[in-house]
């Protein structure tokens, strides 16, 4: 289990802590498919009122994805 200080939709400090902190801006935040790969980037996101943290693709700029495609060899 994770905790957030949640302020206006966004997460305050961009860090995530073990326990509960003082005051009534925290939300638990619950585990949702994280994984490790180096195309992908770990957010947290809101869905019907619960914080949930989650995998998702990085945006690559043109220069990145051709990189990816064609590997210096």
């Amino acid at each position: 289990m994770a905790w957030v200080q949640w302020v206006d939709g966004k997460v305050v400090g961009n860090a995530l802590f073990n326990e509960k902190g003082i005051g009534d801006n925290w939300r638990e935040v619950k585990e949702r498919a994280v994984g490790t790969s180096e195309n992908q980037i770990t957010e947290i996101v809101e869905e019907d009122g619960v914080l949930y943290r989650q995998s998702v693709d990085k945006t690559l700029d043109y220069r990145q994805k051709r990189m990816k495609e064609y590997p210096h060899w």
